[in-house]
C-alpha cells in the first residue's frame, strides 16, 4: 500500500521549524507533487523516518545538500528532482550560488531550462494547486 501526505500534515510538520511562510508551504507540497515517482517517494519516506534517501543523483545525495552545503531538506529532494530531470541546467544553478561544491562539468553551451519569471515556478516545477494529497 503507497503511504500518504496530507496536506494538512505536510504543513504542521514545516510549521514546527518556523521556516516556511504558509505561501512557501504550499508552493513546497505542489512541487513535491510534481516530483517524479521516485523522488516523491522518498520525500515520503523522509516525512515518516526522517531518513535520507542514499542514492547518488549526479555525484550528489540529499543527505550531502543538506549537512554539507546548508540547503533545508525540502530544498534538497527539489534540487536532486532537478538533477535528475535537468541535470545541465541544475547543476549550472546550483554553482552559480555556490550550493554545490562537487567537481562536475558544465560546458560553455548548457542553458537554463527553468521559468524563473514565474513565482509558480520553483526548479522547473509547477508549484500551482494540484490538490491535497502526496501518494507514492
Amino acid at each position: 500500500m503507497a503511504k500518504r501526505l496530507t496536506f494538512r500534515d505536510f504543513k504542521s510538520h514545516l510549521e514546527k521549524d518556523n521556516f516556511y511562510t504558509e505561501k512557501e508551504i504550499r508552493h513546497l507540497f505542489n512541487a513535491v507533487k510534481q516530483m517524479d515517482k521516485e523522488t516523491k517517494g522518498w520525500v515520503i519516506n523522509w516525512f515518516f523516518t526522517g531518513e535520507y534517501p542514499t542514492k547518488e543523483v549526479e555525484q550528489v545525495t540529499v543527505r550531502a545538500l543538506v549537512e554539507e552545503f546548508g540547503y533545508k531538506p525540502l530544498n534538497a529532494f527539489i534540487a536532486i528532482d532537478w538533477l535528475k530531470q535537468d541535470p545541465a541546467a541544475a547543476k549550472y544553478f546550483m554553482v552559480q550560488i555556490g550550493k554545490l561544491g562537487v567537481d562536475i562539468e558544465i560546458s560553455d553551451g548548457d542553458a537554463l531550462n527553468a521559468e524563473s519569471s514565474s513565482e509558480d515556478v520553483v526548479c522547473g516545477l509547477d508549484t500551482r494547486n494540484t490538490g491535497d494529497t502526496i501518494e507514492e
